[in-house]
């Protein structure tokens, strides 16, 4: 708790206002609850609980919070036995190539983009109590706590279990609708032909909803021309 304090202090109130704003966002849309002090955590979880300091970082003009699970030792306790095999633009330009050349025509490329795609991949409850992430609430000058149902930026296992969901949402479009549609993460693009660029993207946002995944309208490109 003093770590989480002494970093948010140091960050600066801007950086600090931005992640406790980010924070409580969290807990509306119910990824998130809290706060709670210290005694109503310990009522609740016991003698096992593990406290998660968070702190601020600047990307650009945005915010993010990271959870340190580092420093709460939890990322000890992980281990990776898969790797990650991520589709490059390079990848993405072999898939217009080779669609080019199969229809000798013209092309669209669509986008998606995952809403808070770490928190859509939920934590297991056995693992909740030992990631309960600690924020500075730069009102009260204290750390307030908070429990996270998703999985937390900056845990070991995050990155995983992550990506295997992004995978298998991919490949089910694949196998569903015969699309040509990968990932980066949470960044979905398809390469698809004009007459049937419209149905394609209703189909993928469909089929999102109907597996319960949430895409985020705001970052979703329709299907448009490109230069090659």
């Amino acid at each position: 708790l003093r770590r989480v304090k002494l970093m948010a202090e140091a960050g600066g109130h801007d950086m600090a206002e931005a992640i406790w704003r980010k924070t409580i966002k969290e807990v509306e849309t119910g990824s998130m609850a809290g706060p709670f002090t210290l005694e109503e955590m310990l009522t609740k979880h016991g003698q096992y609980l593990n406290l998660v300091p968070s702190f601020g970082l600047k990307q650009g003009e945005k915010y993010r919070r990271i959870d340190d699970h580092s420093a709460s030792h939890n990322n000890l306790a992980a281990e990776r036995t898969q790797q990650i095999h991520m589709a490059m633009v390079d990848y993405l330009m072999f898939m217009v190539s080779s669609m080019a050349k199969k229809f000798n025509k013209g092309l669209y490329i669509a986008t998606e983009d995952m809403a808070g795609a770490y928190r859509q991949v939920p934590l297991t409850d056995s693992q909740v109590r030992i990631s309960v992430t600690a924020v500075y609430n730069p009102n009260t000058k204290h750390p307030a706590l908070f429990e996270i149902y998703g999985q937390p930026f900056g845990a070991a296992h995050a990155v995983p279990n992550f990506y295997r969901v992004a995978e298998w949402a991919c490949r089910l479009m694949v196998r569903a609708y015969h699309l040509m549609v990968d990932h980066f993460f949470d960044d979905y693009f398809a390469v698809v032909r004009p007459g049937e660029s419209q149905a394609s993207l209703f189909c993928l946002q469909e089929a999102f909803k109907l597996i319960g995944l949430v895409l985020d309208d705001e970052k979703s490109q329709p299907p448009s021309d490109f230069a090659m």
